[in-house]
């Protein structure tokens, strides 16, 4: 079965107005019990009397309360340290406090003793956000109400004291003992830190690991001087030996000899001052003053050997005079390139011990620092503890009054019973009350009242409704729908726009008019909305097929047969039992002869045969039917035809019966295409 979905179920005011206006003795009642036993409640109460004073207590406030993000088990015994005003609050009116009280009061004054403490109550409260208290004690006695509020602050005064002494002098022997474990605690920590020194051979000093820092560097530097001046000696005998082996055996004469032992010396000279210059790149910078000077001594040099003259005229031989000086210079650089090297693998053992130092101080470090905090947290802590160990002796002598009374309590006044709150009171709780057994009774009540259950019910739509007829007025034979008051009119046409607008996107011609039973107004919907449609220039035809209850051709004044009953019995064709209403584009098809056929037949293959001649003549087709209960010829042509309206008549329509109703055609594949409710009223306008 096809339905149009629409919004939830909520109540709407004007529906709960409606349900209170229904319901209306149930909620009267129900305020007049809950009055009755407010009075009646009022006669057995016991009257009470209350006591009101202002006290200002010593203690932190809420929002002002100091956040103490701190383990030391010492902060309990602060004198400074004192209750938030809401602790207080809680601990003046608690039950030991209220007990002592009374012992007090009661001492004195023997005849005002209550019957149990139980019979007196304190309540305290914070004023604001500020350190005032607002104390009320109750009771059935005016005299105990007050002679207690007087009582409370003195007998708090006092536990408060003796608490306060009593925790300082705890306090003073809880700091002395761990004073003296953290002291003992101290000293053995600073003799392991010395026997660990001495083991790892570490200076005391703060600046040990600068110290051995700056000797890994000097050590650094030392190798890279001795490297450089190995490289600078090993290059310097290489050139003499490079040298030696391009002099010739013998030379020209004297002259010659002499020119050639200068120009050879030259040479010699700055191949010195090149490897000097280079060994001398691997410790400065080109830019560095020593190069700078190297490069002079080298360019002067170069000069030098460009001015020696190289030609030589005679071809006179001697053995070269050079050899003994080169050989004595090579072994003079072979000696300076052996003691290099010595001092290159001293400088490169001494590195490597003191870099061997500093590895094993870096290992050993951590644990040094680790042994150095603890130490510095233990001489805190003892410095701690000593700072509120002094604290604790100066105040345990100077304990403070924690409450003062501000507003002496006021004179004990009655309190219960209050007969306008307990009115009140019954009123609010009646109110509610009566709301709910009337929402539940106009639930359980098994009858549709409304249009939010009725969609509950289908999940169909509403397609208008139909108001009630004036008294002593009732629909007439030969009425038309312009004989109806203009409201109705006016309500049918709204039903049949809503009606044209469900059928627009659809080939549907064939409307079956039903309800769940008899009397709910199926048969005037059905004839004022064919009159309503054919009005709207659409050719209709009414076919009345409730022919156990046939109504339609006493409307119209027409006869009843022969009929739709005798077309299905063969006895005549469907031409001859169409008749004109009297109204525009209307006709009618009437009942027939009820004794000629069985109401098995409306669901037959006959009536399909008869809706599919006359979906060829007319552009509508309505069908009277009978109701759904409790019969099932609606339900049979519900099957064959295109679309169901639904009649329900709000305050006689049976809510379970219309479910079950419902639920078969929905099993039948109908289309529901809406529901009109009859004999109801949605608006307050007279007819």
């Amino acid at each position: 079965m096809e339905t149009t979905t629409g919004q939830g179920s909520e109540s709407s005011f004007k529906e709960l107005i409606g349900i209170i206006w229904r319901q209306k003795w149930v909620l009267f009642l129900t305020l007049m019990v809950a009055i009755a036993g407010a009075v009646a409640f009022m006669f057995i109460i016991e009257p009470t009397y209350q006591s009101t004073g202002k006290l200002i207590v010593e203690g932190r406030t809420t929002p002002n309360q100091i956040v103490q993000k701190s383990n030391d088990p010492t902060q309990a015994f602060s004198a400074t340290s004192t209750d938030d005003v809401p602790t207080q609050v809680e601990q003046i009116q608690s039950r030991s406090v209220l007990v002592d009280a009374l012992a007090q009061v009661t001492l004195a004054n023997p005849a005002i003793a209550p019957k149990s403490s139980t019979d007196v109550e304190v309540t305290a409260k914070q004023i604001g956000q500020t350190n005032g208290i607002e104390l009320t004690v109750t009771s059935p006695n005016a005299q105990l109400s007050q002679l207690v509020a007087n009582q409370i602050p003195e007998t708090f005064r006092q536990i408060v004291q003796e608490r306060n002494s009593t925790e300082l002098r705890q306090g003073v022997e809880f700091v002395t003992r761990q004073l003296e474990l953290e002291q003992e605690s101290l000293t053995s920590a600073e003799k392991d830190l010395d026997a660990f020194r001495k083991r790892n051979d570490i200076s005391p000093s703060p600046s040990d690991g600068a110290e051995r820092n700056t000797a890994v560097l000097n050590a650094d530097q030392r190798l890279n001087l001795a490297e450089a001046e190995y490289e600078g000696a090993k290059k310097s005998y290489e050139a003499y030996v490079a040298a030696r082996k391009g002099i010739p055996a013998r030379i020209p004469d004297a002259t010659i000899e002499q020119n050639l032992s200068t120009i050879q010396m030259t040479k010699d000279r700055i191949s010195q001052l090149e490897g000097k210059r280079q060994s001398l790149l691997e410790t400065y910078t080109s830019d560095s003053r020593e190069v700078k000077a190297a490069d002079a001594e080298i360019a002067e040099a170069r000069s030098a050997l460009a001015a020696i003259p190289t030609r030589v005229d005679n071809q006179r031989t001697t053995r070269n005079p050079l050899i003994p000086y080169y050989d004595q210079q090579v072994e003079s650089a072979k000696a300076s390139m052996q003691a290099a090297e010595a001092r290159l693998a001293q400088a490169q053992q001494f590195s490597g011990a003191t870099r061997q130092r500093m590895d094993a101080f870096t290992k050993i470090v951590a644990e040094l620092s680790r042994q150095q905090r603890e130490i510095d947290l233990k001489r805190a802590n003892v410095s701690q503890l000593t700072t509120q160990l002094n604290q604790l002796k100066l105040f345990v002598n100077q304990i403070k009054n924690p409450i003062q009374v501000i507003q002496d309590p006021s004179e004990a006044v009655r309190n219960r019973p209050n007969p306008p709150l307990y009115v009140a009171i019954a009123l609010f709780v009646g109110t509610i009350l009566a709301g709910a057994i009337a929402l539940a009774k106009d639930r359980l009540e098994d009858r549709v009242s409304n249009l939010e259950q009725a969609f509950r019910i289908s999940g169909a739509p509403t397609l208008g409704y139909v108001p009630s007829l004036p008294a002593g007025k009732k629909q007439a034979p030969k009425t038309t729908l312009k004989a109806l008051p203009g409201r109705i009119q006016e309500n049918y046409r709204i039903v049949r726009s809503n009606v044209l607008f469900g059928l627009k996107e659809s080939q549907d011609k064939t409307l079956l008019v039903t309800s769940t039973g008899s009397n709910e107004g199926g048969s005037d919907v059905a004839a004022n909305l064919a009159t309503a449609l054919a009005a709207s220039g659409k050719s209709t035809v009414l076919i009345d097929v409730n022919l156990n209850d046939p109504s339609q051709h006493d409307r119209f004044s027409l006869p009843v047969a022969p009929g739709l009953s005798n077309v299905l019995a063969g006895a005549n064709k469907l031409s001859d039992v169409i008749l004109e209403s009297g109204s525009t584009n209307l006709s009618l098809i009437p009942a027939g002869t009820a004794d000629m056929i069985s109401g098995d037949l409306l669901g037959s293959e006959h009536m399909e045969k008869a809706l599919e001649e006359l979906r060829g003549k007319f552009e509508l087709i309505v069908l009277d039917a009978p109701p759904m209960m409790p019969r099932s010829d609606a339900l049979a042509l519900a099957s064959i035809t295109d679309t169901v309206i639904y009649v329900v008549k709000p305050g006689f329509t049976n809510k379970s019966t219309m479910k079950y109703c419902v639920e078969l055609l929905r099993h039948s594949r109908a289309r529901l295409l809406g529901l009109v409710f009859t004999d109801t009223d949605f608006r307050s306008e007279d007819l």
